[in-house]
């Protein structure tokens, strides 16, 4: 007996969130008259140079986290 008297509201409920639901759904999708323009900057690739820097910085790090595991594994 309690579901049946809890019905109604649930349909409200649920007759809201589905209304609201499409709403938003329009205001999203509308567009409003302009395109997306360039992109604001261009990125140029990193030269080989600063990706060897990167990867010799992976590379410290990976030492350092390792030395810190062998470490902590012996106390």
């Amino acid at each position: 007996m309690g579901k049946l008297q809890n019905m109604p509201l649930l349909s409200r409920f649920l007759g809201t969130a589905v209304l609201a639901s499409v709403i938003g759904g329009m205001l999203f999708s509308f567009e409003r008259g302009h395109s997306a323009g360039p992109p604001v900057m261009q990125v140029t690739p990193a030269s080989l140079e600063m990706m060897q820097v990167l990867r010799d910085e992976h590379g410290l790090m990976v030492n350092m986290v390792r030395a810190q595991l062998a470490t902590e594994r012996m106390n």
